[in-house]
Order: structure tokens, then sequence, then C-alpha cells
């Protein structure tokens, strides 16, 4: 059975390491090291802000860079896949933003977790083809029947990918897999940070506002300004 653990302790011991860093590294190792850290850091701060309380990161029971790739990889592939069930429930309310949302966030994630495939591969690990089974068993991927229940279960998942892509970003020791998990764990955050709008926006009655492009007027206070905000509008602008 998996454990859920806070990641403050690890993260205060990442910061601790990190003062001990010269400013520009001479070793690709120290680069690595201080890079991840602050990606870490980075993200603990954003998404201990945007979700007070819920910071949770999933424990391996094994140790090594395999081992955590093939867990964010299953994340990722659950995160995927949940953001197509809920696509496929058609649910009211869905407008052209929440279409594009669902499309490129299940995109992205199934991106993620063929990029951690192909650093297991590198490493001469068997890849990670299976979802967490925690995370797809969630039954508010087929049973949702509003935006509300669809948007929580989203945060969710997004939380726990974050926050473990970051936390696993500072342990790699390989800079294939330390990379990988950098490059995964921002965007997976600015999913969070636009789900937290929309849900507020939902809350409030205007989520129909969500659209392409976004009705600022009618989006609730604080909503388009921000680092919030800026995700918000970033993802708005992402449409090819």
């Amino acid at each position: 059975m998996r454990s859920w653990t806070g990641p403050s302790a690890k993260f205060s011991e990442a910061i601790s390491e990190s003062r001990g860093l010269q400013a520009e590294p001479k070793s690709g190792t120290g680069r690595r090291s201080f890079l991840t850290t602050l990606v870490a850091g980075c993200l603990a701060l954003l998404l201990g802000r945007l979700t007070p309380g819920r910071f949770l990161v999933p424990a391996v029971a094994d140790s090594g860079d395999a081992a955590m790739l093939r867990t964010a990889a299953a994340l990722e592939l659950a995160a995927s896949q949940g953001y197509q069930k809920l696509s496929g429930l058609q649910l009211a309310g869905s407008n052209e933003f929440l279409d594009h949302l669902m499309d490129s966030a299940s995109s992205a994630h199934a991106s993620h977790a063929a990029r951690f495939n192909s650093v297991l591969n590198g490493l001469r690990s068997s890849p990670q083809r299976a979802p967490d089974r925690k995370l797809s068993g969630d039954p508010r991927w087929t049973n949702s029947k509003t935006w509300a229940d669809a948007l929580a279960a989203l945060i969710d998942a997004e939380i726990v990918t974050a926050a473990t892509e970051a936390d696993y970003a500072a342990r790699a020791s390989s800079a294939a897999a330390s990379q990988a998990l950098a490059l995964a764990a921002p965007v997976t955050a600015q999913h969070l940070a636009v789900l937290r709008i929309l849900s507020t926006a939902n809350t409030e009655g205007a989520l129909s506002a969500a659209g392409m492009p976004p009705d600022l007027v009618k989006l609730p206070p604080g909503a388009v300004v921000g680092a919030v905000g800026g995700a918000f509008l970033s993802l708005q602008g992402s449409r090819g």
C-alpha cells in the first residue's frame, strides 16, 4: 500500500545542500543539482500557494532513478487517461476552452510519460506502460456529473503528479532523469493553476467566462492577475 508523505523535510534538505554550491558550478553534476533544487523549490512554493494543506507526494518503495521515473510515468499515464475519460462524459457547460484544455493537457501528460520511458530505455530499464492504479481507479473519472466533480478530480491528479516530479527532480542521480522530471513538473503545475481558476469560476457561476478569448470582466476577482492568471492566459494562447 502506498504511503503519502509531505515533501517539506526533503525540500529543506535540498535548500541546505544548495547553500554549499558555487554560484556557477564548474561540474555538470553540481550545475544539475543546483537547477533541480531550484525547480523543486519553485514548484514547492507554487503548489503550496495554490493548494494549502494538500501538498502530497507518493513515496517510492524502491530507490533509484528507474523507480522514480516509473512512478512518475504511471501518474502521467493516469492523468492523461483521466482527462480523456472526463472529456467523454460531455458534461453540461462545456465550451471551446474546456475542450481545448482537456485535449492539450491529456496530450501533455502522455508526452511526459513517453519522455520518461525514453530515459528508462537509456538506463536499460523496462518502460512503464500501466497507469498508476490508485489514481486511475478514482471513480470520479467516470462518475462525475458536474464540472465541480470533474475539476476536483483533475486538481487532485495534478497536485500529486506535479509535487512528485518536483521532488524526484531534486533526488534523481542521472542528468537525463533529472532533466526529464524538471521539464515536466512546471507544465503540470501550470495545469493545476488553470484548474484552480476554473474551479473558482465554476463556484461563482462564471465558468462560461473561460472561453476563447476569456471574458476577463466576468471571471472572478483575482483570477486574471498574478502568476495564476498568467498561467491561464498562457494556456489560452497555446492553441495552434
